[in-house]
């Protein structure tokens, strides 16, 4: 589900998906990359894990969700119109 505030998406939430057993329960940070799957080959050259594979979100880009080598979780995101979420 998409969070909005003031009409405008600011966030989400799903359940964790089976393949991320390693993974504790909580909310997971999403930082923005211009290619999510080369992102997630250099996190597996750097000793991290991916707790899941990259994945589709139809309409808004591809994700992942990653371990770093301490233990850290975090997500990436490619979106597919990268100007939508800019701030001025």
């Amino acid at each position: 589900k998409v969070v909005k505030a003031g009409g405008n998406p600011v966030g989400g939430n799903m359940p964790k998906p089976p393949t991320a057993a390693e993974m504790p329960d909580a909310w997971v940070s999403y930082v923005t990359v211009d290619d999510v799957d080369a992102a997630a080959r250099n996190v597996l050259a750097n000793g991290g894990k991916i707790a899941v594979q990259p994945f589709d979100i139809p309409q808004v880009g591809r994700a992942c969700h990653l371990i770093d080598p301490t233990g850290a979780c975090l997500a990436m995101i490619a979106y597919l119109d990268p100007e939508r979420n800019q701030q001025d």
